[in-house]
């Protein structure tokens, strides 16, 4: 395709030019995209659990469902909320809540649940509702507290920012782990 400059003329050297500038900016995009990739990122899901936000690395995160069905099971440890049905299979709902110092309520009609598979362990735990999928750099990531109670220190990753506050990044892999020896 030729270049036609106002006067209708054709340049060989302004198309020449124009290519260069398009190659330039391919080059450029190609660039600033490469240093993009080499940014490490981490998957985090936040969530809102009794009017708390707080946040999971994705790692062991199989499937965000939403249920509106909770059979409450007398008897059964703090750690666990009840039995949801998730396509025919009973499955016990982890109350993350019974690990932290978040008050629990009791839980919603309508609720979501982090699915999640470690090995052979497969639990569900449960959130009052998912609120983003973030892609957040590694660098991002303030390290946890010193004066972190010593329970959290093997849950806790640190905290990201999230809108205007600081929420704690917690593991969800180490976070189910340590509610199904609780349950156990």
């Amino acid at each position: 395709m030729y270049h036609t400059h106002r006067t209708g003329e054709f340049s060989p050297k302004s198309q020449f030019i124009e290519i260069m500038s398009l190659e330039e900016m391919i080059l450029q995009t190609a660039r600033i995209s490469s240093e993009e990739k080499e940014e490490e990122t981490v998957l985090v899901v936040t969530v809102a659990v009794s009017n708390k936000t707080v946040a999971f690395l994705q790692e062991g995160i199989k499937e965000i469902t939403r249920s509106s069905s909770l059979t409450p099971i007398p008897g059964m440890p703090e750690s666990v909320v009840g039995l949801v049905n998730l396509r025919g299979e009973p499955e016990a709902l982890l109350d993350f809540r019974s690990l932290v110092s978040i008050s629990k309520e009791p839980p919603l009609q309508v609720f979501q649940i982090l699915l999640g598979e470690m090995g052979e362990l497969r639990a569900a735990l449960y959130v009052d509702e998912v609120l983003d999928l973030l892609d957040v750099p590694k660098q991002d990531i303030i390290p946890p507290p010193s004066d972190l109670d010593e329970n959290l220190k093997p849950l806790l990753v640190g905290e990201i920012s999230y809108g205007d506050e600081k929420i704690p990044l917690f593991s969800f892999s180490h976070t189910l782990a340590r509610l199904a020896r609780r349950d156990s």
